[in-house]
């Protein structure tokens, strides 16, 4: 787990107050300072001039930057001094020589202030999704504008439609949105709407009174707890129109009624949400109530699938091999040309949560700096796993077959991924694609989870 915290443990911020490394002629070539009342210099300062003509008052003779051009370094040697508020700061100061091979090219200066001792190193938990700007990978003119669109969103406290293909990052979007709002320090919730039934999404929403039914306590709702906060409503487009028409007075209102209950309370709450599909083509089909996508689109934010995006892909890539080898301790440094143009001319059915998955894949089996082609799953590339070779030698009387490495569990799979794979290009709507291939919904997901192309 502490690997996880290691840029945390080894910050200057924690082990020092101030650096400044000087060249073999004593120049100084960087200067940081970390604690604001250690010295009066900025930056443009000191860089670039002599550190003797920065510290007049060091004797050359006592100097421990000669020292360590010398060889010598010293260790926690007491200095005083005044910084620019006129107060004497006491500082510990470490000067190491730099070394080159057998060269010494520099010395180090590092100040601690003897003040300030430490007895510990506080870790800072990371929040598990901070998402923000940053996190939204991508510098073509669809993401230029999405992110625009963003910033100026975030201002606002309208409720926001975002619509986008299965994988495109739709709910990234959302809490981009969420993390640069005012109601960022406040809660966000979020839901998705296909994977709980809708009876049991009306008690998730809106709470229950206890003895409603059998077993049912007293407890709020999400709408109840995300007073002041957002509440992010995954795949709408599966809402039963019942549960639809509900939310849409507690939006309207701004009051929550609990199952079982009489009583309305006041709930302020903003509502951002996703779909997969055209909400126009939902609202024609009769799934969803064209006032409730009037009231949760005031504005229709659209994310672009990846293959529109296809100059975003080597960033992407850089991304997520970044991101793998800080959380997994991987060592991998890139992707081979050969990796790069396959990636470049693949479709990604999947989207950006396909590249992640295939990236990921392809490091547990990379044995090199570079991913490569034999890294990556076969239906990036083209190649089926399944051999089938067939050998047929007539000598005589005799003869022999040869049958590929594939068992048919193997095959089976293998079909199976490709086929859905073509589908979902066809139907990128879960509900849809499960009622066209005659499976339930939860099957479909598990399957598609399975062999990574959701």
């Amino acid at each position: 787990m502490i690997e996880n915290y290691i840029d945390q443990i080894i910050t200057m911020e924690v082990l020092a107050d101030n650096i400044t490394i000087m060249d073999d002629k004593g120049i100084i070539c960087y200067y940081r300072n970390l604690r604001g009342d250690m010295a009066a210099f900025n930056l443009e300062e000191v860089v670039g001039k002599h550190f003797m003509e920065v510290f007049p008052s060091i004797r050359p003779e006592e100097s421990t930057v000669f020292k360590a051009l010398k060889g010598e370094p010293t260790f926690e040697k007491l200095v005083r001094d005044t910084n620019f508020k006129g107060q004497v700061i006491p500082y510990f100061e470490c000067v190491y020589p730099i070394m080159m091979e057998e060269n010494i090219v520099g010395a180090a200066c590092i100040t601690r202030n003897a003040e300030k001792h430490i007895d510990r190193i506080d870790i800072k938990i990371k929040d598990e999704m901070p998402y923000s700007l940053d996190d939204i990978i991508g510098d073509s003119i669809q993401m230029q504008r999405l992110k625009m669109q963003i910033i100026q969103l975030a201002e606002t406290d309208v409720n926001i439609m975002i619509q986008g293909e299965t994988g495109t990052g739709k709910e990234l979007v959302a809490r981009a949105i969420h993390n640069s709002s005012k109601r960022k320090n406040e809660e966000m919730y979020a839901q998705n709407c296909a994977a709980i039934p809708s009876a049991l999404l009306e008690s998730i929403f809106f709470g229950t009174e206890k003895g409603i039914y059998t077993g049912a306590v007293s407890r709020a709702g999400v709408l109840e707890k995300c007073n002041g906060g957002v509440v992010f409503l995954d795949e709408i487009n599966t809402l039963d129109l019942s549960i639809q028409a509900k939310l849409l007075r507690a939006i309207e209102e701004k009051e929550v009624m609990r199952l079982g209950s009489d009583k309305l309370v006041s709930a302020d709450f903003r509502v951002l949400s996703a779909t997969n599909e055209d909400p126009f083509s939902c609202i024609n089909s009769g799934r969803m109530r064209r006032d409730f996508f009037y009231r949760l689109g005031t504005i229709v934010l659209e994310v672009p699938p990846l293959r529109e995006r296809k100059e975003d892909i080597v960033q992407l890539v850089n991304y997520f091999i970044k991101k793998s080898n800080r959380a997994n301790r991987h060592y991998v440094a890139g992707v081979t040309k050969e990796v790069e143009e396959i990636f470049l001319n693949y479709s990604w059915p999947g989207n950006v949560r396909e590249l992640k998955n295939a990236i990921d894949s392809a490091m547990v089996f990379a044995k090199s700096p570079l991913i490569e082609k034999e890294n990556l799953p076969a239906y990036i590339t083209g190649e089926t796993t399944i051999k089938r070779e067939a050998t047929v030698e007539l000598e005589g009387n005799s003869s022999s077959s040869h049958i590929g490495e594939s068992t048919l569990k193997e095959a089976m799979e293998t079909f199976e991924r490709e086929f859905l794979t073509e589908k979902l290009l066809e139907h990128s709507n879960h509900t849809e694609l499960s009622r066209r291939l005659n499976v339930t919904r939860q099957t479909l997901i598990n399957k598609l989870n399975k062999y990574g192309i959701c």
